[in-house]
């Protein structure tokens, strides 16, 4: 649940440094927006930055995730939508496992609905081998950076002063 000063205070915040015509152009960017060629952190953070503009169409965590997960690449949604996440947050840590595994395992996502174009480009990009690391319970070395870097995020998000929440 939002706080109502915090929604009011970003509606006052748009209003005054955003024309009509500005929030209007990002709200449709929201709308249209496709994961496509984008990396998961490079979706994730262009969702947050353009879901700002559409406050009224993701009022509530689970429009929230389900338009994150709506434009999701098909594989990974089909993927996400199976475990049912109940957070954006959480639909995230599914996507980026998802596509974590997939470029660790590049022979099993290349010959998947991907034009010829798309295969040869899969096919010259480097193979990239899981480095376990023993200390961290064996997770991949590069699974656990986009973690961290998904993590410093969130933790660089403001806090509601009424209910402590991250904004």
């Amino acid at each position: 649940m939002k706080c109502p000063d915090n929604q009011k205070f970003k509606e006052s915040f748009h209003a005054k440094f955003f024309s009509a015509n500005v929030r209007y152009t990002k709200q449709q960017e929201f709308l249209n927006l496709k994961q496509g060629d984008m990396t998961m952190e490079q979706y994730d953070v262009e969702f947050d930055m353009l879901s700002r503009f559409a406050l009224e169409i993701v009022k509530d965590r689970a429009t929230r995730t389900e338009k994150f997960v709506r434009g999701l690449r098909l594989d990974l949604q089909g993927f996400v939508r199976a475990l049912r996440p109940a957070t954006h947050a959480d639909a995230l840590r599914l996507a980026l496992d998802m596509s974590l595994h997939e470029r660790a395992n590049p022979s099993k996502a290349t010959g998947r609905g991907l034009t010829p174009v798309q295969k040869k480009k899969a096919e010259l990009q480097p193979i990239v081998a899981p480095q376990r690391n023993l200390r961290s319970g064996g997770l991949f070395q590069r699974h656990r950076q986009e973690l961290a870097a998904v993590g410093r995020t969130l933790r660089e998000l403001p806090v509601c002063r009424s209910c402590g929440r991250s904004r």
